[in-house]
């Protein structure tokens, strides 16, 4: 016989489980959780943001009177959601719905969550809060909508715990279920560790694999070899995950976003090499190479944090420019890099490899498994210089090749630190 518990939970959950929602959450509401305070979730948007698929926008000052725990003037950054609330009825878009970091503090809140929506939980209504007794918001993404729901009991009832359900990593007030056995990337990684592999690529997903003798061929095997086409999509490469192949002493290529700014923008690639590329080393072809960094000079060059002041999110833009006349070469909007940032990176494996180039083989000696990042943590990184641009771009008679490369070392001293810092939950597997 099926307990209290479970029957109270069972429909809320295969709601979201019809939904394609495989990780949900869920918070206990206090009182005052209504349609006039923000709601709030966890302490920063490390996780959070990237497990909603939330759309990044700058960092504006507060300009609210009413909402409780803000301020004129108060800092913030803002992550924009595709929210649908759940109900008896179908299902409502809640299209102001967002999460709001107030990093000075820090806290993340929802906002916006009843408003212009056309079937909104009643539960949230402040006036009809004497109608119910507990109540629990529960939300989850299916990666491209975030569906929420209020689960209620009847005034002065209570509601259980879901059966199953754990304190979040994320935050002390959340609750996690994971909806279904998860297929797991990491146990088949670790199944390809230690063997030498022939090196291959996957054209097509419904094609056969093909050898493989260029300089990503640690990256194409390890894709291939677990199923993935050969890709340069935004999102991330493997059930929720990105794989990342690096040798210590090496670098590693994080993503590749195209300025969205500076003379590079507004010039084009090409005319933008012709007038400050240089000349390769054949002699011929032009390029636009060098590792650029918030701490150092290069060919002239440095990376700017724009609109920097007493907190790293009050970045508007990252830029590269010269330093004797300022000009932006190239610049990234701070939504525009964070984006970047969350699509690919909230659940990465940096795979340690070695590879045997006469004989075409490959073998993958380890791990690191990452977790749990934020814009915050890339902004930070790129600070400190642990996160650099290291482009290259190159203009030959074949054509034009544009590679905006943002890396980090993988230096063997140095990695886990930038690591650390990059994700909230970091570490290493071997064999």
């Amino acid at each position: 016989m099926e307990s209290d518990e479970t029957n109270t939970w069972f429909s809320p959950i295969s709601l979201f489980r019809a939904r394609g929602v495989r990780q949900l959450f869920l918070k206990r509401l206090a009182h005052n959780d209504n349609e006039k305070n923000q709601i709030y979730l966890c302490p920063s948007l490390d996780g959070l943001a990237g497990a909603l698929r939330a759309e990044m926008d700058s960092g504006t000052a507060s300009q609210s009177t009413a909402q409780q725990g803000s301020s004129v003037g108060q800092l913030k950054s803002v992550a924009h959601l595709n929210w649908i609330w759940i109900g008896e009825g179908p299902d409502a878009a809640a299209p102001a719905t967002k999460l709001i970091h107030y990093f000075q503090y820090p806290e993340v809140r929802l906002s916006g969550f009843l408003s212009r929506c056309r079937r909104p939980p009643d539960a949230l209504r402040r006036r009809r809060l004497d109608e119910y007794g507990d109540r629990f918001l529960l939300f989850g993404s299916n990666g491209s909508s975030t569906f929420g729901m209020i689960l209620a009991a009847p005034s002065g009832g209570t509601l259980p715990d879901p059966p199953g359900a754990r304190t979040s990593p994320l935050s002390d007030c959340l609750l996690e279920l994971h909806l279904e056995q998860p297929r797991d990337t990491e146990r088949m990684v670790r199944d390809l560790l230690d063997t030498w592999h022939p090196t291959i690529r996957l054209p097509r997903s419904d094609g056969s694999v093909i050898p493989f003798h260029g300089p990503q061929a640690a990256g194409y095997t390890l894709e291939a070899l677990l199923g993935i086409p050969t890709n340069a999509t935004p999102g991330p490469d493997h059930l929720g995950s990105e794989l990342k192949t690096f040798q210590f002493g090496g670098r590693v290529t994080l993503m590749t976003p195209v300025a969205s700014g500076g003379l590079e923008h507004r010039l084009g690639a090409r005319e933008f090499l012709q007038r400050h590329g240089h000349l390769g080393q054949d002699g011929q072809s032009i390029r636009f190479t060098g590792t650029y960094r918030t701490t150092g000079v290069t060919r002239g060059r440095q990376l700017r944090l724009t609109g920097l002041a007493d907190h790293v999110l009050t970045t508007r833009s990252v830029d590269l420019i010269t330093v004797e006349d300022q000009t932006v070469l190239a610049s990234w909007s701070a939504p525009r890099l964070g984006d970047s940032w969350l699509k690919k990176h909230d659940s990465v494996f940096y795979v340690e490899y070695l590879r045997n180039k006469p004989r075409d083989l490959v073998k993958f000696l380890g791990f690191y498994r990452c977790r749990h990042t934020s814009p915050e943590r890339l902004f930070r990184s790129i600070e400190a210089g642990a996160v650099f641009y290291d482009p290259a771009h190159a203009l030959k008679e074949s054509g034009l090749k544009v590679r905006p490369q943002w890396r980090i070392s993988a230096a063997k001293r140095s990695l886990p630190d930038t690591l650390q810092a990059l994700y909230g939950d970091t570490y290493w597997v071997e064999p």
